[in-house]
């Protein structure tokens, strides 16, 4: 058969709709699974992007020690990009003022990852910088500038130096949660630290070898540098373990989606192959009576077949790219940052997936052609040779095996994954197959239309388990995902059901992590679970003594005893606080005691205790403009108060001017009479005093 044939044979099947299912099986295969992993490769990119910025690099080398040049030396001559800090906490000066602040010396390339936000007012929102300060200039947290009384272009000292401060640090990708971020940050150039003479034997220094580049470089680097015990590779997953955790699960309920769009994608291929390959049996009795041989009869339909799966190819990858955008479109609300363009290998999974979909789902189908006897021609009922259980089923496995280990990169999961679907197979085939054999019984006893539907489901027996099987399975798979989902998600729960547990020690654990909301109803389950222990009563007086106040305000109080803080500081009672934002929760605020790090550092037994609290600045600033569309306007309210009145009622106060549409300040601090309060007034621009005197 010469390729010419076989084209008008293509021609005719996609127009006579014979082909039809086939070639849409094939696009929706190769479109699916192009899609998925366009916006998995997408995703998953821009989530290590992302993360990337808390190092402010892709990788980072550590010590409380310099870093040796050699190490910056063979990092370079990888195509490696460097950069260097150094961070220790010190005491600076301002006038007779003074403050321990958290310095960070940086060079010329910080940052590698993420970006430097500056401004010139403090608590302000600022904008993207590619400079670092220049030497002899310092740039200074927000929190600095009130706390020290300073401005632009003042002077601070840090140790024996006299540096100028030039500009306001409102965000910084690496800031991190150790010991030397405590306090407000200092960023001042590397050049600097020896004129300060801070960096004194004993003092507690944090140096840090930023690295970026490719992967392979990085994983070779880590190989060939000879790292002292007191030196780590540091990575985002190592740094941060709840974010490591997170990208852990991100990218395995993305791959679950991918394999579930790869099995069913050759499931559909496969059924559609062998429907059409069962409508072209007395063609292929035709062509062999007038001298077709069974070689040129296969040589024709797997040329038909190519063909067809090329035209799939070409399609499918033009229709996932368009599914993509739509899904990116509409998801574009839940996805804070900017995707990365996509690599070459979606396209070459989508592409992998039509051929091989087409060679070991439906290639078996059409070797059966090649069985047909010439005889069927005039004898209809004549049967076909039945092709090889082994090689049908071989093929698929085969095909199903190198997809999913190329699609997973991972032999053993796709293994187990295919070992599990058998399985689940064969016991769901079984149970089609029962409940057909019952149905024949159950119709001889109903009327006369259900009798008819049941006898036709009994004369098709064979294909009809088959369509309760896939059926059957692809709900199973469904319900999987959105299990697996929850627990991949919300808790570990795979991990949790891998243990070896007591039923009451797993009953416990899963009480537990399932609770969080309403203190008075957490702490119910939990002591129905673990009996009444000391802990709950005095957290439920905790909650009712918070509860009250917080309610005067607004706040929603909800107790979650699986709350892990990323902080290690943190003794006893942790809490953030929580804002609706309009695509997510905000965290805003977050703290707790510090009992342990009080009495590290000297404090008595009996007063080795505190507590403490942090704001987050930024948040705060852009949820107040995302949300409050006045939060722009001028202030046209003055609410202050006398020394005898309580803080709440002003703030009581200012939140009614808010609900009546005015965008109302308060003095933070009592004032001692309505002159002084009137002259604040004055001094922000003549708005409105309203002062509040029992």
């Amino acid at each position: 058969m010469n390729m010419m044939l076989v084209a008008r044979m293509a021609w005719r099947d996609v127009r006579s709709g014979e082909m039809a299912l086939l070639l849409v099986a094939l696009l929706v295969a190769v479109g699916t699974v192009t899609s998925i992993s366009l916006f998995v490769d997408r995703l998953q990119s821009a989530l290590l992007e992302e993360s990337s910025n808390f190092l402010a690099a892709d990788r980072q080398i550590s010590s409380s020690q310099a870093i040796p040049e050699a190490f910056v030396q063979q990092a370079q001559q990888r195509g490696l990009n460097t950069a260097q800090t150094l961070v220790f906490p010190s005491m600076v000066f301002a006038g007779d003022l003074n403050q321990l602040v958290s310095v960070k010396a940086v060079d010329a390339t910080y940052p590698l990852r993420g970006e430097l936000i500056v401004g010139s007012e403090p608590f302000q929102r600022g904008a993207p910088t590619d400079t670092v300060p220049e030497p002899g200039t310092v740039w200074l947290d927000s929190r600095l500038f009130p706390a020290m009384n300073l401005g632009l272009g003042d002077t601070i000292e840090v140790g024996m130096a006299q540096l100028t401060v030039a500009s306001v640090l409102i965000a910084e990708p690496d800031r991190g949660g150790s010991f030397f971020d405590l306090g407000p940050r200092l960023l001042m150039n590397m050049q600097d630290v020896e004129a300060t003479e801070v960096v004194q034997p004993g003092s507690r220094l944090s140096y840090r070898l930023l690295l970026s580049g490719a992967e392979v470089e990085l994983e070779g680097l880590r190989e060939d540098l000879p790292l002292k015990p007191n030196f780590n590779w540091v990575s985002v997953r190592e740094s941060s373990p709840r974010i490591g955790r997170a990208l852990d699960r991100a990218e395995s309920f993305l791959l679950l989606g991918g394999l579930l769009g790869v099995l069913l994608a050759g499931i559909a291929v496969g059924l559609s192959a062998h429907r059409y390959a069962q409508r072209h049996f007395d063609h292929v009795g035709v062509l062999k009576t007038l001298g077709a041989t069974p070689t040129q009869i296969l040589r024709g339909f797997m040329s038909l077949l190519l063909m067809v799966g090329l035209a799939a190819i070409g399609l499918g990858l033009l229709l996932g790219s368009l599914l993509h955008v739509a899904i990116v479109e509409i998801l574009a609300t839940l996805i804070a940052v900017e995707l990365p363009l996509p690599t070459a290998r979606p396209f070459l999974l989508g592409a992998a997936t039509g051929l091989i979909c087409a060679l070991a789902f439906a290639m078996p189908a059409f070797i059966h052609l090649k069985n047909v006897e010439p005889m069927r021609v005039i004898r209809r009922d004549l049967g076909v040779a039945p092709l090889s259980r082994w090689l049908s089923y071989g093929a698929a496995a085969g095909g199903s095996l190198l997809l999913l280990v190329w699609y997973t990169k991972d032999f053993w999961l796709t293994l187990w994954t295919l070992v599990s679907i058998v399985s689940i197979c064969v016991v769901f085939g079984v149970l089609a197959w029962a409940l057909l054999k019952g149905g024949r019984v159950a119709g001889m006893q109903a009327k006369s239309g259900w009798r008819l539907a049941l006898a036709g489901l009994q004369r098709r027996r064979a294909e009809n388990t088959a369509q309760i099987l896939i059926f059957g399975v692809a709900i199973m798979l469904l319900l999987v995902m959105v299990l697996i989902r929850t627990a991949l998600i919300d808790f570990d729960r795979l991990g949790l059901d891998s243990m070896d547990l007591d039923p009451a020690v797993r009953r416990q654990l899963v009480t537990l992590l399932d609770n969080r909301g309403n203190p008075e109803t957490v702490l119910q389950d939990l002591g129905s679970v673990f009996g009444e222990q000391p802990v709950f009563a005095e957290l439920g007086r905790v909650c009712d003594q918070i509860g009250a106040a917080a309610a005067e305000q607004g706040v929603t109080i909800q107790l979650d005893p699986t709350f892990q803080p990323h902080f290690e500081l943190y003794t006893g009672l942790v809490f953030q606080l929580v804002c609706d934002g309009i695509a997510a929760p905000v965290v805003i605020a977050r703290g707790g005691r510090y009992d342990e790090l009080v009495r590290r550092c000297g404090a008595a037994e009996h007063m080795g205790y505190g507590a403490g609290f942090s704001l987050a600045i930024d948040p705060i600033r852009e949820l107040i403009n995302d949300t409050n569309p006045k939060a722009t306007q001028e202030a046209d309210i003055l609410v202050a108060f006398s020394t005898a009145t309580r803080l709440e009622t002003a703030m009581a106060r200012q939140r009614s001017w808010h609900e009546q549409g005015r965008v109302a300040v308060m003095a933070l601090e009592p004032l001692e009479s309505k002159e002084m309060a009137q002259q604040l007034a004055n001094e922000k621009g003549s708005v409105q005093l309203d002062w509040i005197d029992p």
